[in-house]
């Protein structure tokens, strides 16, 4: 009943303070269906800090205002004390032109650009030119200049890559087992780095159009807008037929059930028909981080050591929620040993 204090479980308190620096207050209670006043109490009961309040003032929106007629986003959020999500929200939502991104360019910006492309880094071009770094990797494409790294050659980094498609480094290392030609680049005796050249990351996404979201990628990211891209692009647009529909309860369960056996978020993706990250998203929101996975609280590392010998390790995974490797790894880390050998 509405005023009725909410009385928590053992089982949701311990989970309330273990998570109380990794998920929001606002998450949490949706989580348990109570107030935030409520899972705010009980942070106060075990003296946890509670957060800052991110609230916008008048004088901040009129600060950030200004600095948006000067300043990419990086800069606006170490001036301001805020995450550049904060900041690239507040000026979406409040339609606040952004200097870097939405100043037009003139033949004799572009001139100057194309002068200077290549011969210094990227970050110091950018802040030369006063525009982000982002804004003239694109321009980069556009006017045919290269690929987008910090000097004039026809490779790409796999940081320009993930940059460029919206993928992760590990779908680029997959690939790379799929036939993308990824090569070593030594550097120092110590230093190395791996590089793609751009004909064949055009071949291969073109061969591979199964592997990549062509919807996610700006127009002429790719150098120029190919008649088998421009096609992939109808297709990825078109063909989604989950993209916008809500969640049903079985999808949830499943998600969550394939998280808890192991599977990556793009795993469940792939059997529940849904997007990599609306699963990482509905997951992290409902409180299941894969970072979680690999940690262990002192009272699991108790129970492991006192019951080693007792359960086999697939009991001990099933009770401590992790999967077998994680224990056998434990076991291994700690120095541990069984008395007497279990079948796994």
């Amino acid at each position: 009943m509405r005023g009725q204090k909410h009385i928590f479980t053992d089982e949701q308190i311990k989970y309330i303070v273990d998570n109380w620096s990794k998920e929001s207050i606002h998450s949490m209670k949706k989580k348990f269906n109570c107030s935030w006043y409520a899972i705010a109490n009980v942070g106060k009961e075990y003296d946890l800090k509670m957060p800052e309040s991110t609230k916008w003032t008048k004088d901040d929106i009129n600060t950030l205002i200004e600095y948006a007629k000067k300043y990419d986003i990086p800069t606006i959020a170490k001036k301001m004390n805020r995450t550049e999500n904060a900041i690239y929200l507040k000026t979406k939502r409040l339609n606040i032109p952004l200097y870097c991104h939405k100043r037009s360019w003139t033949k004799e910006d572009e001139e100057e650009f194309s002068d200077l492309w290549g011969t210094m880094s990227i970050e110091a071009l950018a802040n030369r030119l006063n525009r982000s770094v982002f804004s003239l990797k694109v321009k980069a494409i556009r006017m045919g200049l290269g690929s987008m790294i910090r000097n004039n050659t026809e490779v790409l980094t796999i940081s320009d890559i993930v940059d460029i498609l919206n993928v992760t480094r590990d779908n680029i290392m997959t690939w790379s087992r799929k036939g993308l030609k990824v090569k070593n680049k030594k550097v120092t005796d110590i230093y190395h780095y791996y590089y793609v050249e751009w004909e064949d990351l055009i071949e291969f996404l073109k061969n591979n159009q199964d592997l990549w979201d062509s919807s996610k990628v700006d127009l002429y990211m790719l150098g120029e807008e190919y008649d088998w891209l421009v096609e992939k692009r109808k297709r990825d647009i078109y063909n989604k037929p989950n993209l916008y529909k809500k969640w049903t309860d079985s999808q949830k369960n499943m998600a969550i059930s394939y998280f808890k056996i192991g599977l990556s978020y793009e795993e469940i993706g792939q059997k529940i028909n849904r997007s990599t990250g609306a699963v990482r998203d509905f997951l992290n929101a409902n409180g299941f981080f894969i970072s979680d996975r690999y940690k262990w609280s002192l009272e699991d590392e108790q129970y492991l050591k006192e019951n080693l010998n007792n359960m086999t390790y697939k009991e001990l995974a099933e009770y401590l929620n992790k999967n077998t490797k994680q224990i056998e790894y434990k076991v291994y880390k700690e120095g541990l040993k069984k008395v007497r050998t279990l079948k796994k």
